[in-house]
């Protein structure tokens, strides 16, 4: 079962990504050349620098620009969780717009006189079945859209 399970999360992982072994390989085959590129690029940068410049001023004007990189990514990091942070509040906000109609006064007075005239051990599993009724009518559902969808 162990095996069906992981070959069922490996299979949805591929659908979901696109990732393979080969894709990961050939992705730190590249990620590697760019390191080194990068690295002969700073070199290459330096020796120019140095040269017009002079040593010493050569490494500040490098040290500058990588400050100037590092100085323009923390503000677009800033900017980025900030807005990651305002859509995950405004997504809360509508999950709890949906949930709250289970949470409301008037439908939990009902179950709880519904259980106190029923009796509870007859009531629990008259309330998974409706669950699971609506949880297989919902999947149902989706998956008929989407199959009109495509």
């Amino acid at each position: 079962m162990f095996a069906y399970l992981q070959r069922t999360l490996s299979l949805w992982l591929r659908e979901k990504t696109g990732l393979t072994v080969n894709f990961l390989v050939l992705l730190c085959i590249a990620g590697i050349a760019l390191v080194g590129a990068f690295i002969f690029l700073c070199v290459s940068g330096y020796a120019w620098a140095a040269s017009q410049l002079g040593p010493v001023f050569g490494g500040l004007a490098a040290a500058g620009v990588f400050l100037a990189i590092a100085a323009c990514c923390l503000v677009v990091a800033g900017w980025s969780r900030s807005n990651a942070r305002r859509r995950a509040t405004l997504e809360r906000a509508a999950q709890s717009r949906n949930a709250s109609a289970l949470l409301d006064p008037k439908l939990l007075r009902v179950a709880v006189e519904a259980g106190r005239h029923v009796g509870w051990q007859r009531l629990v599993p008259i309330i998974a079945l409706g669950f699971l009724a609506t949880q297989s009518a919902q999947e149902w559902r989706r998956a008929r859209t989407r199959s009109e969808s495509t």
